[in-house]
């Protein structure tokens, strides 16, 4: 309830409720089709009709604000194969259809399977006095007097594929037969003496 709040400040909107085969439905982005109605559960949630169904999401994202204080994008859904799927970076690929959770989640396509993966959700919320907003990611990295230290400008989300795997995440490195990556945009990965390692501050 707490979350649905906090969009609607944010986002500006108010949920609508409509009715249909003998039902009634209320959030954002209503779609009734094939005898069913449903609604997202969220401003930035997104509904689709196909195949024979209404399908809604994402899930509220609990990262929404992580760019601090800009609201998310709107969701999309992908249909194929039969499948209907509702998120962000939705990729339909060998007769499968996947999105991401949250709007800084990936896709990826490879080796015959499509893989998803969204940042870790926070361990304890923290509010940043210099920023004023919350780190998603928990406790952040020390800085100057415990104020909250900025993700690299060079840290993106992405995904790696190699040696027949699919990794995402941060600062991704494959080499010596694996594919890792860091879970937080402060996380480094290392190749070195055969293997690769990846550390992360502990929230």
């Amino acid at each position: 309830m707490l979350v649905v709040a906090w969009a609607l400040v944010a986002f500006g909107s108010d949920p609508d409720c409509e009715s249909s085969f003998g039902t009634t439905a209320c959030g954002w982005d209503c779609e009734s089709a094939y005898g069913e109605l449903d609604c997202a559960q969220w401003p930035g949630g997104t509904c689709e009709a196909a195949y024979g169904q209404v399908v809604c999401g994402p899930e509220a994202p609990y990262a929404w604000d992580w760019r601090w204080g800009q609201n998310p994008p709107k969701a999309e859904c992908e249909s194929a194969f039969g499948m209907v799927a509702c998120g962000y970076d939705c990729v339909s690929a060998y007769g499968e259809v996947r999105c991401a959770g949250t709007p800084e989640g990936r896709c990826e396509a490879s080796f015959g399977e499509v893989v998803c993966w969204d940042p870790p959700p926070p361990s304890m919320p923290w509010v940043a006095p210099t920023y004023g907003t919350m780190n998603p990611y928990g406790a952040p990295p020390p800085g100057p007097q415990g104020y909250y230290t900025p993700p690299p400008s060079n840290s993106v989300m992405r995904c790696a594929t190699g040696y027949g795997q699919t990794v995402c995440g941060y600062d991704c490195t494959v080499a010596f037969g694996q594919v890792r990556c860091a879970r937080t945009p402060w996380g480094q990965c290392d190749a070195a003496f055969g293997r690769v390692t990846c550390w992360d501050p502990q929230r």
